[in-house]
């Protein structure tokens, strides 16, 4: 399982339709295959920021789900801008620190 954030902002005359595709997939009525997309991520927080214009989410996805799940990025992306990264979740960030301070201790 991966870990992301992906940032999407967007500027004042395209928040209409992104709002319009978000409720789509809220209310059920975007296509199928964007709902079932997005069913694949499992959403682990998310912020808005309407006075900046923009959301960042934290979500997990199955490695064989990475392909499935990039139509809800498809989905949005001529309404935005997004950019999505690799994160290391609270769990990952102790185990990355554990194996570091063994690697070079020196730096502890």
């Amino acid at each position: 399982m991966g870990r992301f954030m992906t940032i999407i902002k967007w500027k004042p005359e395209q928040a209409l339709e992104l709002g319009r595709r978000f409720r789509a997939i809220t209310e059920r009525t975007a296509p199928q295959e964007i709902l079932d997309a997005v069913a694949k991520m499992k959403i682990v927080t998310q912020a808005y920021s309407p006075n900046n214009f923009f959301i960042a989410t934290i979500y997990d996805v199955d490695e064989k789900d990475y392909v499935e799940a990039t139509l809800a990025a498809i989905y949005v992306i001529d309404t935005c801008t997004m950019k999505t990264y690799p994160v290391l979740g609270e769990a990952d960030t102790v185990k990355l620190g554990e194996l570091g301070r063994k690697i070079f201790p020196e730096r502890s």
